[in-house]
């Protein structure tokens, strides 16, 4: 009869414990997968404002040294480095550009375009972002040669 009694036990015990490994799997995705998935797609924000910052210093400059005037060249420039940002949906940065002579579109001079992007990590509120410097902001810079025969312009 004891011997009954164990296995009629050690199937009382099996049942007692069933639904266990549902809450396990539920406590390790919310512990490590997560926080996975947010470190994710922090890394594609900073990736994509990266990329945009690059993007819209090289066609600010592009753009600027192919126009016909100083004053054309400021309007394009800001418009393509515009375009770059929205083609990477990341919030407009600043876009500075410099030249080596003046005026800027001396033939055989340099145009120098900078830009800069601030990116709020995801899923922080901007009013915390701010405060709590919760943001990564990324720069780049291109140089790009005006035409040396083209002329003055």
């Amino acid at each position: 009869m004891s011997a009954e009694r164990a296995v009629g036990h050690d199937v009382v015990d099996r049942h007692s414990e069933e639904g266990s490994a549902l809450i396990e799997t539920i406590v390790v995705i919310a512990v490590l997968l997560l926080p996975l998935v947010w470190v994710a797609t922090a890394l594609l924000r900073v990736e994509a404002a990266s990329y945009a910052a690059r993007q819209a210093a090289r066609e600010a400059a592009r753009t600027y040294v192919t126009s016909s005037s100083s004053a054309a060249g400021a309007a394009r420039a800001n418009t393509a480095a515009r375009i770059a940002y929205a083609d990477q949906d990341v919030p407009v940065g600043s876009t500075a550009v410099t030249c080596t002579l003046s005026p800027c579109l001396t033939p055989g001079a340099s145009v120098r375009a900078s830009s800069r992007a601030t990116v709020t990590l995801p899923f922080v509120p901007k009013w915390l972002a701010g405060a709590a410097n919760l943001q990564v902001t990324v720069s780049s810079s291109h140089e790009q040669k005006v035409e040396q025969y083209g002329g003055q312009r």
